[in-house]
């Protein structure tokens, strides 16, 4: 420009020029009859030859109306969609601009991804290098089919796990339940075509357990969500629900809105942890009672002794109960712990070896001592050259408590009974060693609970014990595996039979360490 005078600048491009700016160009003349075409709407339609009118060939979604060259000499410069009546898909986008021998189509092929563009038989090379649209598409490193993929991956992820996952819409229209939540809350596969959110809360209600308080915990989650300041960021609400049907478990309900406010509900089974954390409380509250009585005891003596004088019988007497339950205390700390390293280790410090059963009874009994009871314990070992292997020490320890339970519940006498038994379960044989007493017996409720820490089948206290003996003989016949069976009937005695798997034949005439240590004594 030079003072007011304005001086317009006429850019003209060569075929060559044209062709690699505008690939797709269509020239038309007056008359709108095809002049030339761009090299890669030539590879396009190879059939539309010059001369050829253009409306025979291509439909006019956009300017509306235009239907003669004055028509769209009047819409230079304006947006221009085409689409292609020979070519399917192909979908032209651009403008239009005139030139002193007809009108130039400015366009560029649409595709909305690299697998539409090769299903139009084009690559990026098609496009010009300035070109927006092949821009996008050479930095989406996804194309469909990638797309595809990995939306497989994620419902083979979602599908596979063992958690239930919902997917909806804020519509309230259920996208996808994975097969895990199916099977968790008793879904049927036929009722999750159509399922809605509150046809879903209906079926959670009634499958819930009769203790739950809050019937509708998935309405309350969800209007706490969508009340929440903090929004679709915030930490996912979470709910404990007991389920009865289809079976009785405890899970643990999160749910949680997407930024584009969609409803997802992930469901965790927690009854196993739940029962874990249960028994835990259950056991601290139970080993506190059992520790506290014997300690309060020693303490109240100890201080009486201290704040009396007393006569040497009296004083006797009082160190006799100290004694006592001194003597409980540390049994009960030595068979938490024993009970405790056996649980923590699994068995791996269990020294087994091959070991015969008759040589396991006669070096438990040496180490039997019931004090103020004469009776003799008798024996029925017609199995007693059989071999089993085990850790000896910590076999001799189940079955002295096993021993030492007869005669502490039979109080009014009975003979006490030890033989040997074989039997042939699921292909396997075992030898077992079985107690028999003629004591005070169980009742069917009571057995449910022998193997139970700290309980006692006489309740009154007046049997000493501490509850756990019966629970290390169930983990040190477990972990070699073997099985614990007991038979009983109230006032009629008990039965307590130490199942073991016989070992092969060709290790049978190999003695144990111990045999030979007795074969020597």
């Amino acid at each position: 420009m030079h003072g007011d005078a304005a001086t317009a600048t006429t850019l003209t491009l060569d075929a060559g020029q044209l062709e690699r700016t505008f690939p797709f160009f269509l020239h038309v003349d007056e008359r709108l009859r095809v002049q030339a075409t761009g090299p890669s709407l030539r590879k396009l339609l190879p059939d539309l030859p010059p001369g050829a009118d253009f409306h025979a060939h291509f439909e006019v979604s956009q300017p509306a109306g235009a239907s003669d060259g004055a028509d769209w000499r009047a819409r230079a410069g304006t947006l221009v969609v085409l689409r292609s009546r020979a070519q399917a898909g192909l979908l032209l986008r651009g403008t239009v601009e005139t030139s002193g021998t007809g009108l130039f189509f400015l366009v560029t092929a649409v595709a909305t991804s690299l697998d539409g563009m090769r299903q139009l038989g084009l690559g990026l090379r098609d496009y010009a290098l300035h070109d927006s649209l092949a821009g996008v598409l050479r930095s989406r490193p996804a194309s469909g089919a990638a797309l595809r993929r990995e939306v497989e991956q994620l419902r083979a992820i979602v599908e596979l796990g063992d958690s239930g996952v919902l997917y909806a819409a804020p519509s309230g229209e259920v996208l996808h339940v994975n097969r895990t939540l199916c099977q968790m809350l008793g879904i049927d596969d036929s009722r999750v075509a159509g399922l809605t959110l509150d046809a879903f809360e209906l079926h959670l209600g009634e499958v819930l357990a009769p203790e739950e308080t809050e019937r509708q915990p998935l309405s309350a989650l969800l209007d706490r969500l969508l009340q929440d300041p903090g929004g679709p960021d915030a930490a996912p609400w979470s709910h404990t629900l007991r389920l009865v049907s289809p079976r009785r478990v405890t899970l643990l309900m999160s749910l949680t809105l997407t930024p584009a406010r969609d409803l997802v509900l992930y469901f965790r089974d927690i009854t196993r942890e739940s029962e874990v954390d249960r028994m835990k409380s259950e056991f601290l509250s139970t080993a506190a009672h059992e520790l506290r009585t014997p300690l309060a005891s020693i303490f109240g003596f100890a201080e009486l002794m201290l704040t009396r004088k007393m006569a040497p019988e009296q004083q006797r007497e009082v160190l006799q109960t100290v004694h006592r339950q001194a003597q409980l205390l540390i049994n009960l700390i030595n068979e938490l712990l024993d009970l405790s390293r056996i649980e923590s280790r699994q068995g791996k410090d269990f020294h087994r070896q091959l070991c015969r059963v008759g040589t396991i009874i006669d070096q438990t009994l040496r180490g039997l001592l019931v004090k103020n009871d004469k009776r003799q314990v008798r024996l029925h070992l017609p199995h007693g050259a059989e071999c089993i292997m085990v850790d000896p020490q910590k076999t001799q320890q189940a079955l002295l408590n096993v021993l030492s339970n007869a005669f502490k519940y039979s109080p009014a006498g009975g003979d006490i009974e030890l033989a040997t038994v074989l039997k042939s379960e699921a292909g396997a044989r075992y030898v077992g060693m079985r107690v028999t007493d003629q004591g005070l017996g169980m009742t069917t409720e009571q057995l449910a609970h022998v193997f139970d820490r700290f309980w006692r089948a006489d309740p009154s206290g007046s049997i000493p014990g501490t509850g756990l003996g019966m629970t290390l003989v169930k983990e040190i016949t477990e972990l070699q595996e073997g099985h614990v069976q007991i038979e009983s009937m109230p006032h009629k005695g008990t039965a307590v039979t130490l199942w073991f798997p016989l070992t092969a034949d060709f290790v049978l005439s190999r003695p144990s360490d111990m045999q030979d240590i007795a074969a020597e004594e």
